[in-house]
C-alpha cells in the first residue's frame, strides 16, 4: 500500500507536468506565431522582424528562415528570400515548403532549370502538393512543353481540395485544349 501511494503522487506529478508543458510555447515560437499574423495582415516588414526574432533565439529554426523568405518575396527582395530558402534546406533538407518557394522564385527571375529542380524535388517529398503541379505547368507553359503543363493541370485538379483552385486549372484547361 506504501507503493500504491508514491507511485499515485508520480504518476499525477507527471500528469500536470505534462498538461504544463504542452500549454506552454517557446519565446521563438511566440515570435514566430506572431510573424505569421503580421504577415497574413500584409505587414511584411514586422513579419520579418519577428522571424528574424525566432532565428535569433534557434538558429536552427528552419520554418523561420522559410517564413522570413516568404515575406522577403513578398516585397520582391527575392535575394534574401532565396537565402532563406536555401538556409531552410541547409537545415532541414526534407522541408517540403522551402523548396517550392524556392523553385517559385526561381522561376519568377527566370532561372527556369532551377525552379524545375524545386518543384521536382517538391512533388517527390509531397506528391499531394497541388500548387507544385500548378506552378510547374505554367513553367512548362514557359518552356513551350505544352503537354507536359496539360499533364501536370490535370494532375493538380486530380490532387486538389481546393474547389477554387479546380475550377480556375479546369479554366486554363479548356484554354489550352482549345
Amino acid at each position: 500500500m506504501k507503493h500504491k501511494g508514491k507511485f499515485m503522487v508520480l504518476a499525477a506529478c507527471v500528469i500536470l507536468t505534462t498538461i504544463l508543458l504542452v500549454g506552454c510555447v517557446s519565446p521563438e515560437q511566440e515570435h514566430f506565431n506572431q510573424g505569421i499574423a503580421y504577415f497574413d495582415q500584409g505587414e511584411f516588414d514586422e513579419a520579418i522582424e519577428e522571424f528574424t526574432r525566432a532565428i535569433e533565439l534557434d538558429p536552427e529554426y528552419a520554418k523561420a528562415y522559410c517564413h522570413r523568405g516568404w515575406a522577403y518575396w513578398a516585397k520582391i527582395e527575392l535575394d534574401k528570400a532565396m537565402a532563406d530558402y536555401d538556409k531552410a534546406i541547409e537545415l532541414d533538407p526534407e522541408y517540403v515548403k522551402a523548396y517550392y518557394h524556392r523553385g517559385w522564385a526561381y522561376h519568377y527571375k527566370g532561372e527556369y532549370d532551377k525552379a524545375m529542380a524545386d518543384y521536382n524535388k517538391t512533388i517527390e517529398l509531397d506528391p499531394e502538393l497541388d500548387l507544385a503541379y500548378f506552378n510547374r505547368g505554367f513553367l512548362y507553359i514557359a518552356l513551350g512543353e505544352e503537354e507536359k503543363a496539360i499533364s501536370d493541370f490535370e494532375k493538380c485538379i486530380e490532387v486538389s481540395k481546393t474547389p477554387a483552385l479546380i475550377e480556375r486549372v479546369q479554366e486554363i484547361l479548356d484554354e489550352l485544349r482549345a
